[in-house]
């Protein structure tokens, strides 16, 4: 299994390599042009999503050139750090737009590099004279059989994403929800790759409309669902499957308010126990049920291991380990965003 990704991965930079080795002074511009630079990974260069934008805009009438200096699972600190990465290419010529996105787990593990590194790119975008445009990548697979969207990967990613848009003042590209809709709205839409993680190119293409009706404040809804670069064919997806994408993505960017779901993320998280609170409540004496009338129901359960996760406040969670009568054995916490843990003295 590693070898094929590898190979697929590989096959696929292949294909993008204008991503990463491209110069800075690109030719295929005219005077005039919307200049947006991407800076991220595989979830943007595959099926060169970038493309699809690019054609979109240009079948609409819009003048776009679309860039993008993208590595493998590359995160925005290897994209400043490293020489000849993102931050180079930002430095090297000018931009209308440029789009951060972060390796897909960092916001949800490593929350505070993820900041640190958007904040500084923020800054040389702005100084640069640019507008930095944050994607809000979707959640992995929540089941192989499914093909759902993890709901709760969404929440955090989604999350995260709005908290650096409030500080920052960049502007933010649903994508993620807008994946989460489709799903709901169309189950058998084959978004992703066998992975579970990357993009089929329906996936891409709806990025690719998301990307346009956020940017744009436009309907995608008639533009193309068949795409060109020269000989080369980017997508080619039927009109029905390529309308009902560009609806949700055109519902999606005209509904979603990073500020609105900040004050429901925070009207959730008033309603849920804290740890500090329910600590002292954590005895031997503590049945499940009893646990379940004070945090609500597991998010994770092994019953016959008689062991379960619980959601808390401000991205905790409550490992709890009960006894054969379902009275509290052992239990720890987990912090998401300050990545600690700690265990607790049940007596």
């Amino acid at each position: 299994m590693f070898g094929l990704r590898f190979l697929l991965i590989c096959c696929l930079c292949a294909v993008c390599s204008w991503a990463g080795t491209a110069p800075a002074k690109e030719g295929g511009s005219s005077k005039g042009d919307d200049r947006i630079l991407f800076i991220g990974n595989s979830f943007t260069y595959f099926n060169q999503m970038p493309l699809m934008l690019q054609g979109l805009a240009q079948a609409s009438g819009a003048a776009l050139t679309c860039r993008m200096q993208a590595e493998p699972a590359a995160t925005l600190q290897y994209h400043w750090d490293r020489p000849g990465q993102g931050k180079s290419r930002l430095e090297d010529s000018s931009w209308k737009y440029v789009v951060l996105q972060e390796q897909s787990s960092t916001p949800v593990n490593r929350a505070q590099a993820m900041k640190q590194y958007a904040g500084l790119f923020g800054k040389l975008i702005r100084d640069k004279g640019a507008m930095p445009v944050l994607f809000v990548t979707w959640g992995y697979r929540e089941k192989q059989d499914s093909g759902g969207v993890d709901g709760e990967m969404q929440k955090v990613l989604t999350l995260e994403y709005a908290r650096l848009a409030e500080e920052t003042g960049a502007m933010l590209v649903p994508v993620g929800p807008a994946w989460a809709a489709c799903m709901r709205q169309y189950p058998q839409a084959n978004l992703y790759l066998n992975d579970g993680q990357h993009p089929s190119v329906l996936g891409s293409y709806l990025t690719a409309c998301v990307f346009y009706a956020t940017l744009f404040r436009k309907s995608p809804v008639g533009l193309p669902g068949t795409m060109a670069a020269g000989k080369q064919v980017i997508c080619s997806i039927p009109e029905a499957q390529a309308r009902a994408l560009q609806k949700v993505a055109w519902e999606t960017s005209r509904s979603f308010d990073g500020k609105k779901f900040l004050e429901a993320y925070a009207a959730e998280q008033s309603r849920m126990v804290g740890k500090e609170e329910l600590k002292p409540k954590l005895t031997r004496d503590l049945t499940y049920d009893a646990l379940v009338a004070l945090v609500g129901k597991p998010s994770q359960a092994n019953t016959q291991a008689r062991t379960f996760q619980f959601g808390l406040r401000d991205r905790v969670t409550l490992l709890a380990v009960f006894s054969p009568e379902m009275k509290l054995h052992s239990a720890g916490f987990y912090s998401e965003e300050a990545g600690g843990s700690e265990t607790v003295d049940v007596r």
